[in-house]
């Protein structure tokens, strides 16, 4: 992987998905840092970092992939209930019901 590669050209994402899906979670995490390194805004390589990382057991390295997708599309709904996790696993448990509280402001049929 070079720093100059697209996340999600051919072994960017999908091999990465294509890992995790396979039960190689560290290979996945791995590729991930390193899409990472080279997109480090692309949201959708956070959220699987995030996701993995969490998977993992490590909620303190989940937490800011994660806070950073959730600031940048707050609509992001599955992100933000990854986030509440993350936060829960921390400890922290008024984080974690607070991620839930804009979305509990809105009726079922309000999709944004």
């Amino acid at each position: 992987m070079t720093t100059e590669s697209n996340p999600h050209e051919p072994g960017g994402i999908g091999e990465a998905l294509a890992l995790h899906r396979q039960g190689r979670q560290p290979e996945a995490a791995l590729l991930l840092r390193q899409l990472h390194q080279a997109a480090p805004q692309d949201r959708v390589v956070r959220r699987m970092l995030g996701a993995i990382e969490l998977e993992a057991g490590r909620p303190d390295v989940a937490a800011p992939h994660l806070a950073a997708v959730v600031a940048a599309r707050p609509e992001d709904g599955e992100t933000a209930a990854l986030l509440s996790s993350a936060y829960r696993a921390l400890g922290d448990d008024d984080a974690a019901i607070a991620m839930w509280r804009p979305y509990l402001t809105h009726s079922p049929g309000d999709v944004r």
